[in-house]
């Protein structure tokens, strides 16, 4: 058996100050903090692997420790402790370097990096000094991560045999790198920098498109889509119908995409906002100005239109279109009374997602769910020949008002349940390919 020795490690002998210096190699213990140090070959005492523990306002800390104080990671930028957490001796991981590790599939600038058109003609770039990280996810098992810094250098462009946008990009090593930014791997694998237009007849730059892959925008950049887009949208269900033989309306359960509207109720699913089944609809109908004119109604009015911002009677027999949204949360139905009349109930229905309407502002967080085409004398919204209701399709973003299908109320059931009441108007039209005609004529 081989000898086994005891290892003997010098302490400080002054609490809460580094150990002192000795021979390159030697081994020694600060008794205060209870860390062990190494002395390299310059003289230095360096301390060994640290584990990153949250603050502790029982030990000391030296610079470069590290601790974990408000779930943000602190690097010791000089000797503080033992004590309270003191802001002045520590330095926080910026909140670019932090993002940017916790969007680990993807390389990314930091900072800088911008490129500049020297000379055209000689397809020369200036590519500013930066920062980026380089992410290496070669082995999914042990992804890693190298940070690339750069100083200010020119470039030349290739242009390609049929010109277009060449993406420009520093790899690992820092050297600039040309590819084509369709390319998913490679821009994974490229701290991606701009574009930059190439003319093929001439062989020159033409511009730079100033679109560089930034770190950590992640979220940001999916919530600037969102808000782009018109916000908060239906995903499916929510079909408007009537309740029948009154003027009351009911939906059918289905689901919203709202940014973070529930998050407080489910985390786990924290943009998702489920509807149930409801009839009837109670709501409120407001004017253009938003001014409620009915509080926890059930019932269309369609005896009154919102002229400009007047409550007016509806001419006898003529039609408005009234818009029914929901709140972002699900929580509140709002109609918005119809801002314009017109003769007949299909000049109505034609112009449903056609005419200009007054959306007041405090709406943005609504969407739109369906649309109400009714005639002034109508008295049941399932009375197909002075009512129409419309539902919003899925994908239903905020207040546009596109995208509307019919309510099957208005489709004939071929086993003749529903039979067809009214004058057939079609509106100087033939019927063609007709296979059964029955009745009076």
């Amino acid at each position: 058996m081989a000898d086994i020795k005891r290892l003997q490690v010098k302490r400080s002998s002054v609490t809460g100050k580094r150990v002192a210096s000795g021979k390159p190699g030697t081994l020694s213990v600060n008794w205060a903090d209870r860390k062990l140090y190494v002395e390299d070959p310059a003289g230095a005492m360096l301390q060994l692997a640290q584990a990153v523990r949250d603050f502790d306002p029982a030990l000391v800390y030296y610079p470069d420790d590290l601790c974990i104080y408000n779930e943000v990671l602190f690097r010791a930028t000089a000797n503080t402790g033992p004590g309270g957490f003191d802001p002045s001796s520590w330095t926080a991981l910026s909140d670019a370097t932090r993002a940017a590790l916790a969007e680990p599939f993807g390389s990314a600038l930091l900072s800088g990096g911008r490129i500049s058109i020297l000379d055209p003609a000689a397809r020369t770039v200036n590519i500013a000094a930066g920062r980026g990280v380089v992410f290496d996810v070669s082995d999914p098992s042990r992804v890693s991560y190298q940070e690339v810094s750069w100083s200010s250098f020119d470039a030349v462009v290739t242009v390609p045999t049929d010109g277009g946008y060449v993406a420009v990009g520093i790899d690992a090593s820092g050297s600039v790198l040309q590819f084509d930014v369709t390319d998913a791997a490679t821009r994974r694998d490229v701290i991606l920098l701009g574009q930059v237009l190439t003319h093929a007849g001439s062989g020159t730059l033409v511009s730079v498109l100033d679109s560089p892959d930034v770190g950590g925008q992640l979220a940001e950049t999916f919530a600037d889509s969102y808000w782009a887009n018109g916000g908060p949208y239906k995903i499916y269900g929510l079909d408007l119908s009537p309740v029948g033989g009154d003027m009351q309306m009911q939906l059918d359960a289905g689901l919203l995409f709202s940014f973070f509207n529930h998050w407080r109720v489910d985390p786990k699913k924290p943009h998702e906002v489920d509807i149930p089944a409801t009839s009837p609809v109670t709501f409120d109908v407001i004017l253009q100005d938003f001014t409620v004119y009915a509080s926890d109604v059930t019932a269309i009015d369609p005896t009154v239109y919102d002229d400009g911002g007047t409550v007016t009677p509806v001419p006898a027999q003529e039609a408005t279109v009234q818009y029914l949204m929901v709140s972002a949360d699900g929580s509140k139905f709002y109609v918005l009374m119809g801002q314009k009349t017109y003769p007949t109930l299909n000049d109505a229905i034609n112009d449903v997602a056609g005419t200009t309407v007054v959306f007041p502002r405090g709406l943005e967080q609504f969407i739109m769910l369906g649309a109400v085409v009714v005639r002034e004398d109508c008295t049941d919204l399932a009375d197909s020949s002075r009512a129409a209701l419309f539902t919003a399709s899925p994908g239903q973003r905020g207040r546009v008002q596109q995208g509307f299908e019919f309510s099957d109320q208005h489709l004939l059931p071929r086993d003749g349940s529903r039979p067809m009441t009214g004058d057939l108007d079609v509106g100087g039209n033939q019927i063609i390919d007709a296979v059964i005609l029955q009745g009076s004529f």
